[in-house]
């Protein structure tokens, strides 16, 4: 659980991603993870999944063309966060901030 005392939240610098059509890795594991924001900015589905597991095309949480994506605070995940996309080459943009 995050303590909300005496901490600072530090933005990592903003990033984009172009995603393919197998899972891999978005953002590595974070232990001081405080939020995360991604946009997929693609013409097709792009599919989130968290820790060890693949992320798989149009399930758990998947977003379509323009939609976005905004974990914080409770809901945060610091686990790994993979990615796959419906079209190859599919372009994401992320911004993390972390627990300093």
């Amino acid at each position: 659980m995050i303590q909300k005392e005496n901490y600072k939240i530090i933005a990592a610098a903003p990033m984009s991603a172009l995603v393919d059509i197998t899972s891999d890795q978005l953002l590595p594991a974070n232990d001081e993870r405080s939020s995360v924001l991604i946009v997929n900015l693609s013409t097709g589905n792009v599919s989130l999944a968290f820790g060890t597991h693949a992320a798989v095309l149009d399930a758990g949480v998947t977003l379509q063309p323009g939609d976005v994506f905004y974990m914080a605070d409770r809901d945060i995940v610091e686990h790994t966060i993979n990615i796959i996309a419906e079209i190859a080459a599919s372009p994401v943009s992320v911004q993390e901030w972390s627990i300093q």
